[in-house]
């Protein structure tokens, strides 16, 4: 006599559930990975994944590069990558429209001192325009987009700048 063996619904049940978990779990850590690397095109972007109250800002440390994300005042994590290689020219767009260089201080993290090579910080109401000048491009955060734009040099960022604002003109005299 044969019998006819087949899996029962809670068997079936158990391994979809199994397979489900062992999925979730390696995707998570996958996406704390990739949350943990960081690309000069994406900074706002990723600085916004993470909740805040008032202020975020990553910041890279001179000499070491290392880079760390301070949210609300407070130290908040190290990130396994860093941006830089070499210390990368840090500009902001001044009041009226000219691309001036950027004074960056220093930090104190458990009582030493660290020169800071770069910062982009992030407050609930307000975002900071900054451009950076790394080995051959020009990367320009505005408030507008979540990822930077890309130019070549600082002459052509310049022009950019213009444009916008010409265009800013044209369009208030038009009301």
């Amino acid at each position: 006599m044969q019998l006819n063996r087949s899996f029962t619904l809670i068997e079936i049940l158990i391994v979809v559930f199994i397979i489900s978990i062992s999925y979730a779990l390696v995707f998570s850590k996958i996406g704390l990975l990739i949350k943990d690397s960081i690309s000069l095109v994406d900074i706002k972007k990723n600085l916004t994944s993470y909740n805040y109250k008032n202020t975020i800002s990553l910041i890279s440390l001179s000499n070491s590069h290392k880079c760390i994300i301070y949210k609300d005042g407070q130290f908040f994590k190290e990130l396994k990558s860093s941006l830089f290689k070499e210390e990368p020219e840090v500009y902001k767009i001044s009041s009226n429209s000219q691309i001036v260089q950027k004074e960056l201080g220093v930090i104190k993290i458990n009582d030493f001192i660290y020169d800071i090579e770069f910062e982009y910080l992030i407050k609930s109401d307000n975002l900071e325009e900054l451009i950076v000048k790394y080995q051959d491009k020009v990367y320009m955060y505005d408030s507008i987009s979540d990822k930077a734009t890309i130019f070549t040099s600082l002459s052509e960022v310049e022009e950019y700048i213009e444009t916008k604002k010409n265009l800013l003109k044209e369009a208030q005299s038009g009301f």
